[in-house]
């Protein structure tokens, strides 16, 4: 799914949509998205499986949408569960009510199909919902299956609690008996009405028994999105590895590396100073070469590196170019402070090859200051030492001709013959620096200009 975008048919017009937000909540996943208008969609999912595209107006104060997008369970569309509920499903039609009813009374069962009309209360009339569902409780009850009709009879207590008709059949003896197997919630109303138990327990999850009720019911349908979901949920209001080691587990099974690390980024944010998945969120920055999240994350202090990690780092830091748009010197230099205490041999050249790099976008001046910190940690001062003369020599114009040999010294083409050119405008019977023009064209690959400045070079000497 290319930038979080898809298709929605409707009649014969097809609306573009991208996808803005995800929420999970009671067994229905929600993707919000927004038309190139500006409209907002609603996609409602039921256990994973597409039940229809609805155009949003207004949301009903305490529907089951209003109450779905105060859920704490919500993620951003980069997140892997929007990914994989998006990529299996297409296409995606808007349907009428009769459609969308006809849909239900073929893929599932009375009750969930009341229970999932019970999600699109902001999209038709709430009496219209009403009226279908109350007819499958009529259908039972003329069949003298009480039991089941007592099942429909729940869900609109949960839909219409004020409805004078609800109350009334729940005040009727004929249904009484089964009133106190729901107020106990006893195991065999697990066994007798499961939708319900999962409603319940999903109100209920700070009590362990209910978070664990519930955990097992997901597991044994293989609803890993909404088992992630919830450690993930408890992870947030207790971080503790009795949630995230199970969490880790199922990650590793169910997604592949770049989606693990796009769904522990998104948890670490609420869960900051969490030290097992900062770790687990290195060790995947480390091994997909991030170089930038690498430091953003050691820079905070948040926790110690182990040795391993410390050996991975260092190789990171010797082999990878780093993205000088992007760079933040101080983030880097927390990091390689880091590296040569544990490694002090490597000072010279992981020093070498960052003040390189740092000089591409920042001034001697600059480079002498960051460098300050390492002074005590490298017996080598040569760097040092070159840095200073840069910062001496920058200041003034009669000495472009040094400042350029160093600049070439560390591969800054651009600077040297910036520094070049100067001398050799102050300097114009000197031919040193059109020997060095020469040179550094040469060595960028521009052999025209290499030849050119070789020349003059030769005619300058010649009439010398």
């Amino acid at each position: 799914m290319q930038n979080h975008t898809f298709e929605v048919q409707h009649h014969q017009k097809t609306i573009q949509l991208k996808a803005t937000k995800l929420f999970i909540y009671h067994q229905a996943e929600i993707i919000e998205a927004k038309s190139k208008k500006r409209e907002v969609y609603y996609l409602i999912f039921y256990k994973y499986q597409f039940i229809n595209a609805v155009k949003a107006t207004k949301i009903r104060l305490n529907s089951f949408l209003a109450r779905a997008l105060q859920t704490d369970m919500a993620y951003t569309p980069s997140h892997p569960f929007c990914e994989k509920l998006l990529s299996s499903h297409k296409p995606y039609k808007m349907m009428p009510y009769q459609a969308l009813l006809t849909k239900l009374k073929k893929h599932y069962t009375p009750q969930e199909m009341a229970y999932i009309l019970t999600f699109f209360e902001s999209f038709y009339p709430k009496k219209q919902l009403y009226q279908e569902i109350k007819s499958i409780f009529y259908e039972y009850r003329r069949n003298g299956q009480l039991f089941l009709g007592y099942r429909i009879l729940r869900v609109l207590m949960g839909f219409a609690p004020g409805s004078k008709f609800v109350k009334d059949v729940a005040n009727d003896l004929t249904f009484q008996k089964y009133e106190a197997l729901y107020r106990d919630m006893s195991d065999e109303l697990y066994k007798k009405d499961l939708l319900f138990t999962e409603v319940w327990l999903n109100q209920h999850l700070n009590h362990d028994k209910s978070f664990q009720q519930l955990l097992h019911l997901l597991k044994n349908e293989e609803r890993w999105i909404d088992v992630l979901g919830l450690y993930a949920h408890k992870l947030m209001q207790n971080p503790s590895e009795f949630f995230y080691l199970p969490l880790i587990n199922l990650l590793q099974e169910h997604f592949n590396e770049k989606e693990r690390l796009l769904f522990l980024e998104q948890l670490s944010s609420k869960t900051p100073t969490f030290l097992p998945l900062l770790q687990d969120l290195f060790d995947l920055y480390v091994k997909m070469e991030y170089m930038d999240q690498v430091l953003t994350l050691l820079s905070t202090g948040s926790f110690k590196l182990h040795k391993e990690q410390m050996v991975k780092l260092s190789e990171m830091l010797e082999t990878q170019k780093m993205n000088t748009d992007v760079l933040e010197p101080k983030k880097l230099q927390i990091v390689i402070k880091h590296i040569l205490h544990k490694f002090p041999e490597k000072a010279e050249g992981l020093l070498h090859k960052y003040v390189k790099e740092l000089l591409e976008i920042k001034e001697p001046a600059y480079i002498k200051e960051w460098l300050t910190p390492f002074l005590e940690l490298c017996s080598d001062q040569t760097i040092f030492e070159q840095i200073e003369v840069m910062e001496k020599e920058s200041r003034e114009l009669e000495n472009m001709q040094a400042l350029g040999e160093l600049y070439y010294e560390f591969q800054q083409f651009d600077k040297a013959l910036e520094c070049f050119s100067w001398e050799m405008e102050l300097n114009p019977s000197d031919p040193k620096p059109l020997q060095w023009l020469s040179k550094v064209y040469a060595d960028m690959g521009n052999t025209d200009e290499a030849d050119a400045y070789r020349k003059l070079c030769i005619e300058l000497q010649r009439f010398a």
